[in-house]
């Protein structure tokens, strides 16, 4: 992720504020906690989720953050299967805390990865996968290919 200072000339500015809020950029995907027999699906934290977690997870007298709030409001909004509601992420708590923590912390990293770079990472994935279950270099060959331009 990260700001570019010096963009390309050949990126277009957008056109509306309507437009920049259409963006696809919340990663969603598949996790497997190490230690919990199954995966869940989890998804990167819109700026509204994460100031409500933050504003709910604040002692209201001291504004000190109340980490065990933090980890069930997190869990709460970023955990899209199976669902959690509050209540449920608080029971999860009676879990492995190494566990609900690390949950929790996936969660909020999540949001710290760009989308183009999770695209990337993933297709590189799908690539290394294909190598390895053909053990053929060439098998990977139009996994992801958008590219038309041929080389003269």
């Amino acid at each position: 992720m990260g700001v570019n200072l010096t963009p390309k000339d050949e990126i277009e500015y957008f056109d509306s504020a309507k437009e920049v809020t259409l963006e696809d950029d919340r990663i969603e995907t598949d996790i497997h906690i190490q230690g919990w027999g199954k995966k869940m699906r989890i998804r990167a934290l819109s700026f509204s989720q994460m100031e409500s977690i933050n504003k709910k997870a604040a002692d209201k007298d001291t504004g000190k953050l109340d980490h065990a709030e933090w980890v069930y409001n997190t869990i709460k909004e970023g955990v899209v299967r199976p669902l959690f509601t509050y209540n449920s992420a608080k029971e999860l708590a009676d879990n492995n805390g190494e566990f609900v923590r690390e949950l929790a912390d996936e969660i909020w990293q999540l949001g710290r990865i760009s989308k183009r770079m999770w695209d990337t990472y993933i297709l590189e994935q799908k690539r290394l996968s294909e190598l390895e279950k053909t053990g053929n270099p060439d098998a990977d060959e139009g996994i992801g290919d958008n590219d038309t331009t041929e080389d003269d």
